[in-house]
């Protein structure tokens, strides 16, 4: 989770949208989820999501009809595939979604061996170093569909590849981490 709002006010169930203020009763977030343990008991902990975020949601909701999410048409491997593998920091490419990154980047294959051989690790775009997914999403900020973006990234091979890559819509999946015996619950 990137670019929410942790709190220690009081959510329960049924809480899930309702907004979330500040000590002047501004709406500062949108209730969103509780940390809680596998029995279900609420740690205390609550997340929202900021009006920032929100507010652009909306404009783009009656825009468009629906939010829109800059990003790059690929599907990224969870940060812990990454350091199964020995892999320090980047963000490792699973899968272009697009025919015109299929040609760009490469997903993970087997070797002869039957090794697993990474995709590639995108290391920086533009000007931010990329150490995980989460920073793939900041880096799109004020962003807009159809800019260009230089996106930097380290082949299996060892060699470093630049290429300029035209922002596309990007559809982001929720991918489940394990937090040590502790999970998010959608209010």
């Amino acid at each position: 989770m990137c670019h929410m709002i942790q709190t220690d006010a009081a959510m329960n169930p049924g809480s899930s949208g309702g907004p979330l203020l500040d000590s002047c009763g501004h709406v500062i977030g949108m209730n969103t989820m509780i940390l809680s343990t596998n029995s279900g008991t609420n740690v205390g902990v609550g997340f929202a999501i900021p009006i920032d975020t929100i507010s652009t949601a909306v404009e783009q909701i009656i825009k468009h009809g629906r939010p829109i999410l800059p990003g790059l048409a690929v599907q990224w491997a969870p940060d812990h595939v990454l350091r199964q593998l020995g892999i320090g920091a980047g963000a490792m490419v699973v899968r272009a979604t697009s025919s015109e990154l299929r040609g760009v980047f490469k997903g993970p294959y087997r070797d002869r061996q039957r090794r697993i051989v990474p995709g590639d690790i995108v290391v920086r775009i533009n000007s931010m170093t990329v150490k995980s997914v989460d920073d793939v999403t900041r880096a799109f900020e004020g962003v807009e569909l159809g800019d260009e973006v230089e996106v930097t990234f380290l082949r299996p091979n060892g060699r470093w590849r630049g290429h300029s890559i035209e922002v596309e819509e990007h559809r982001t999946t929720i991918v489940a981490r394990d937090m040590g015996g502790q999970s998010m619950s959608h209010l």
